[in-house]
């Protein structure tokens, strides 16, 4: 039987890392709506554009009455602070937040027009009390809400736990270049045709250590008969090599017992 999946087991750290590197638009989609979906609301409109008045999105939902009320949500990426003075990001989150809550929702079918119930500010990383007394001592609203990074990742492992899946899937971005490159080029070639022979590859033996070397297959332009073909270039290094490259993923490649160890 599967394990079934524990979000406590993440540490908070790569939780909060992985919200703050999230843009804006996949943070509003993947975490901010289903955040609501998930406890009932409704319509979720996107509202981005020119003429969004100050919000990002739109929920419905109904109190105990039986009234609808409508929650408008202004996101924002990243931190939300204030030190000595407002950063653009503040400023602009005020005066966005201000609109929204002196803007009427109109819904089309009815003709209804109303204010909204909450204005949110939800933010993918931390609004710090200086940045949120700042907000309140200008807008003075009892409508006014908060929904940090603190305040967000508790909910988010209670109702779709399933969003930290992927918080180690970073490389996803890689494979899908590398499928992109295999597809498109102009020959098929197999990978066990184009890896340099055994005789040119280091071994490891039970007599001591020796350094892993890799080979990285690329894909150069050459010139033959006055066509342009696309033909397999190696780059051979040290695996300790790899600590000097700007790239922040690598993926090692190697056939069976490639990186057994020799006792």
């Amino acid at each position: 039987m599967t394990e079934k999946f524990r979000p406590e087991l993440i540490s908070l750290f790569k939780k909060q890392r992985f919200l703050l590197q999230m843009s804006e638009d996949r943070f509003r989609d993947e975490v901010v709506r289903p955040f609501f979906f998930r406890q009932g609301f409704k319509d979720g409109r996107d509202l981005c554009g020119p003429s969004e008045k100050g919000k990002d999105a739109l929920f419905v939902t109904t109190d105990k009455l039986g009234f609808e009320e409508v929650y408008v949500v202004q996101t924002k990426k990243g931190q939300i602070n204030l030190a000595r003075k407002a950063s653009a990001n503040l400023v602009e989150a005020v005066t966005q937040l201000r609109t929204a809550s002196e803007t009427k929702i109109v819904f089309t079918a009815t003709k209804r027009k109303v204010l909204p119930a909450k204005v949110i500010l939800c933010v993918s990383g931390k609004i710090n009390d200086a940045a949120r007394n700042h907000i309140q001592e200008e807008i003075s609203d009892p409508r006014l809400l908060f929904l940090d990074a603190d305040d967000l990742i508790p909910k988010i492992d209670e109702l779709f736990g399933e969003l930290w899946l992927g918080i180690d899937a970073e490389v996803a971005p890689y494979f899908r270049k590398m499928k992109e490159i295999v597809e498109n080029s102009d020959d098929t070639l197999a990978m066990a045709d184009l890896l340099p022979s055994p005789s040119q590859a280091s071994v490891a033996t039970d007599r001591g250590f020796v350094m892993l070397q890799l080979y990285r297959m690329t894909l150069k332009l050459k010139k033959e008969a006055g066509q342009v073909k696309k033909v397999p270039d190696f780059e051979q290094l040290p695996v300790t090599g790899l600590l000097k490259k700007t790239s922040r993923l690598s993926v090692i490649f190697g056939s069976a017992g490639t990186g057994s160890r020799h006792h």
